[in-house]
């Protein structure tokens, strides 16, 4: 079965961050910030390109275009800007994550996306005119419980990988001071 690596990498980084008080992408994480080092992260993993959500100022930053969609809105304006291919895409608040985890991820093309289990992301997606129609379709969704990346996740039937102890340690994610400390500790 071959695998379906991904083209390009998308980090999610336009939250307002005001769960933690303060711009999450801008925390320091070794000798960067988490920004940068999720860049270095997909960079590493082998995409052809890493793009940015919510992110003016970035080199290679889209800005949202559909604001207070939360990662839902990242995707749907990612997906506005990039061809068809594979994606690898990680939220900028878990730094943890690893090329290993992307690379678990790699899918062998017949599924539309892949995640792990009790874990949105990082997740593997194959862009196309079909997860483009979906992804549109879920931001307009009247009831605002379908208008979030799990619902749409489920939409499209996402194929959700087990996850190891160790692994859902890294794939945690901060959102507030309290996390925050927690994942640095």
């Amino acid at each position: 079965m071959a695998t379906a690596p991904a083209r390009f990498g998308w980090v999610l980084a336009g939250g307002a961050s005001s769960r933690m008080g303060t711009d999450k992408a801008k925390l320091p994480w070794g000798d960067t910030d988490v920004l940068g080092h999720a860049v270095a992260v997909l960079s590493r993993s082998g995409v052809g390109r890493v793009l940015v959500s919510g992110r003016p100022g970035h080199s290679d930053a889209i800005p949202d275009d559909e604001p207070n969609l939360g990662p839902l809105g990242g995707l749907v304006t990612l997906a506005r800007h990039c061809p068809d291919g594979a994606a690898w895409i990680i939220a900028v608040d878990a730094p943890q994550v690893s090329p290993a985890d992307l690379h678990a991820l790699a899918a062998d093309g017949t599924q539309q996306a892949c995640c792990f289990e009790g874990f949105p992301m990082p997740m593997w997606l194959r862009l196309d005119a079909h997860a483009r129609a979906t992804l549109a379709a879920a931001s307009r969704h009247p009831e605002a419980a379908r208008r979030s990346l799990r619902a749409w996740q489920t939409e499209i039937g996402t194929l959700r990988l087990p996850c190891t102890e160790a692994r859902a340690a890294r794939l945690r994610g901060a959102n507030t001071p309290g996390e925050w400390a927690a994942l640095r500790a």
